[in-house]
């Protein structure tokens, strides 16, 4: 028997960009639906024991984030190389459903999934279930306080080899050089990370649907990241669109003209 835990980040970063209501729930809700995603693929191909998370199917149903971006699995087998492919391939799905949606194509389509495709960064590691003898072993301990069982010990070397992962990362520099009427566009109004992409911003909002218009404010303009957070609402399976601030101010007037 083996344990494994994956792990992916950014997070608090890509939660705390945010700057509007709408970012920060569809940013929470984009993290619990790539977990999510891992969670059924490992039930349903009866690949392990997702010891954490516990899986809540109707929890999507009363559009809540519950799933956080860390999973612990009892496996038989290393699955770390599938779900990591699995968990590039939901990302991947989801931000190029946007670039559709936005109808993104040629040089600023390719720019936006530069973006996109360098962001998140996955972490895995499984090892075989020790005991006590064999974790102390390998912290090369000749005595330990307190007592644990096979879990606990062979949990507290896997967390140990996930933040070894995390601290070590490589540098990959982001070559940007999409222009517009040969200027590089300032950096991202959201995020500030990424530039924003090389388009006339204000014929791009022009070209959606009125509808969808309120999503993009006049002044703002943004990279692939923050574009796919900001329209992810329109993908979720069973999700209610997130309402305007307008309407969450006024609903405790409405509440009362109700009772009235």
């Amino acid at each position: 028997m083996k344990l494994l835990i994956f792990t992916f980040s950014p997070v608090q970063s890509f939660i705390a960009s945010s700057r509007k209501l709408l970012d920060l729930f569809n940013a929470s809700y984009t993290l619990s639906y790539l977990t999510e995603s891992l969670i059924k693929h490992v039930i349903d191909n009866k690949l392990g024991e997702v010891i954490y998370p516990v899986y809540e199917p109707k929890l999507k149903e009363k559009n809540l984030a519950g799933y956080p971006n860390r999973l612990v699995v009892k496996t038989e087998e290393d699955i770390c190389e599938e779900l990591s492919k699995v968990f590039e391939e939901r990302w991947s799905d989801l931000y190029m459903k946007v670039k559709g949606v936005l109808g993104l194509g040629g040089r600023a389509g390719l720019q936006f999934e530069k973006h996109a495709d360098s962001y998140f960064k996955a972490f895995c590691h499984c090892i075989d279930l020790v005991n006590k003898q064999e974790w102390m072993q390998k912290m090369a301990l000749e005595e330990a306080c307190g007592e644990a069982d096979d879990y606990g010990y062979t949990y507290d070397l896997l967390e140990r080899y996930i933040g070894a992962k995390k601290s070590f990362r490589p540098y990959r520099g982001l070559v940007d050089e999409e222009t517009l009427e040969g200027k590089y566009p300032d950096g991202c109004t959201q995020c500030g990370e990424y530039p924003a992409l090389a388009v006339d911003w204000q014929g791009f909002r022009k070209s959606f649907p009125k509808s969808k218009r309120r999503l993009l404010s006049e002044k703002e303009k943004l990279c692939g990241v923050c574009l796919t957070k900001r329209f992810a609402e329109e993908l979720f399976e069973n999700a209610t669109p997130f309402p305007s601030t307008k309407n969450l101010a006024w609903a405790p007037f409405i509440a009362r003209l109700a009772e009235d």
